[in-house]
């Protein structure tokens, strides 16, 4: 592990007491949606170890870390500041350390937790097959006002699981919320199947408007995309590339009580770009004046062409 020199001991403590300043008052608003977060990295890099307490393991001691995890196929970049609080206590051989840990999605915003917990006193983190539960206090962007809980579990193949379970502004009943939290959580499995189920049909082709797969023409047919909403609860669509932009071909999102159909992707959004560099989106984003808990994959030909879109979502009630 690497040590810092005792003189950043205040710039450390800014740093928390920022965090803490500019989060705090958006935990104090409340919140009336709730909704559940999964994101999962690998094994936990080595810490920073910041010895500010006296020399050798003491209270004061802080471990500092920076590394990235995934939620849905998206980076999420996660920051931690742990600090010893007292040494074999409970028992001998236990540490009990205070946890400040922000995880960032990009545009979509920010959740910072809190929380206390017990960790051997040989290790900088949980041993595997073990879970801690801490306290969410505060969030910005589309998780502004967040409180709640967040589930770490460190799985036995050293992997970690983060399950974040939050109220935040917006609205939303319980009822709705739980049937789109399930929903969301499916999402990989969708698009998998609507993936799958388009490549049993051939390769991806475009002429003209018309996306096919082998010689089967998706537009306007919506075997597909009814099969994976039947399946897994949330809508599907087939995008087609047209001039810069992409249009819905076959769909189960509606708009005025109809499919969605000739609809374009949003041009001003955070998915098109994506899309046109062949990267994947997942996020929450606005549809058609309405917001979706998404994935969004480009659709392309063996020479790397993007042709279209694949989309699967669940409407985020609120």
């Amino acid at each position: 592990m690497t040590k810092l020199p005792r003189t950043n001991r205040t710039v450390i403590a800014t740093l928390v007491v920022a965090l803490l300043a500019v989060v705090g008052p958006a935990a104090c608003a409340g919140g009336d949606k709730t909704i559940t977060v999964v994101v999962r990295h690998g094994a936990t890099p080595d810490p920073t170890l910041v010895d500010l307490g006296a020399p050798g393991a003491s209270p004061g001691d802080q471990r500092i870390w920076h590394f990235p995890g995934t939620t849905g196929g998206r980076e999420v970049m996660t920051d931690w500041i742990m600090t010893t609080i007292a040494l074999d206590a409970p028992e001998k051989g236990v540490e009990t350390r205070v946890t400040t840990g922000v995880f960032s999605f990009g545009e979509s915003g920010t959740l910072l937790l809190e929380g206390v917990g017990l960790y051997p006193g040989e290790g900088a983190v949980l041993k595997p097959a073990t879970r801690l539960e801490r306290a969410v206090v505060g969030g910005t962007g589309i998780y502004a006002g967040a409180t709640g809980s967040v589930v770490s579990e460190h799985l036995a193949d050293n992997t970690w699981v983060h399950t974040f379970t939050v109220d935040v502004l917006g609205g939303a009943s319980p009822a709705a919320a739980s049937a789109t939290t399930a929903a969301a959580k499916k999402l990989p499995a969708a698009m998998a199947k609507l993936k799958a189920d388009a490549a049993k049909l051939g390769a991806p082709s475009v002429s003209g408007s018309v996306l096919s797969f082998g010689t089967t023409k998706i537009n306007d047919d919506f075997t597909i995309v009814d099969a994976v909403t039947a399946e897994f609860g949330c809508t599907a669509t087939f995008f087609v590339a047209q001039g810069t932009g992409f249009v819905r071909v076959s769909t189960d999102v509606m708009k005025d009580g109809k499919r969605a159909v000739g609809t374009e992707l949003d041009p001003n959004g955070p998915v098109i770009g994506q899309i046109r560099q062949g990267k994947s989106f997942s996020g929450v984003v606005d549809i058609l004046g309405d917001k979706y808990d998404t994935i969004y994959e480009p659709i392309v030909d063996a020479k790397g062409t993007v042709l279209g879109v694949y989309y699967v979502g669940v409407k985020v009630p609120g």
